[in-house]
């Protein structure tokens, strides 16, 4: 395990994100899986609800484009300065690099955990 790998393990762990048994026991509450989510892309996700912002839908892109900004931009029918733009909002509202590969990691994970919850019924 590189040592970028073994920090962001390390990290998850000491913070309490466990991606572990105990989350995955939980993949038919999609609210424990929103929670999780939330750790890292609630800011984000709020600001898109109360501003009707696309943040999110950047993210996702950006995260699908495997960081690309100008494939971003072409997926997203943007000029690439907005993508860079958007990305720098998301950095400060959620207080996250993405250019550290375990924020990278972390907000693939969170962005996926959206999608899981979004196909389980919330009740």
């Amino acid at each position: 395990m590189g040592e970028r790998s073994a920090e962001a393990a390390n990290r998850v762990r000491r913070d309490g994100h466990d991606l572990g048994a105990g989350l995955l026991l939980q993949l038919n509450d999609a609210h424990q899986l929103v929670a999780f989510a939330d750790r890292t892309l609630a800011a984000v996700r709020q600001h898109d609800l109360q501003r009707g912002t696309q943040l999110l839908a950047t993210l996702r892109a950006f995260v699908d484009s495997r960081l690309n900004r100008n494939e971003t931009a072409r997926k997203l029918s943007v000029h690439p300065n907005t993508v860079s733009q958007r990305l720098r909002r998301i950095e400060s509202l959620a207080h996250i690099d993405l250019s550290d590969p375990a924020v990278v990691v972390e907000v693939s994970a969170a962005l996926l955990l959206l999608d899981v919850a979004e196909g389980t019924e919330m009740n």
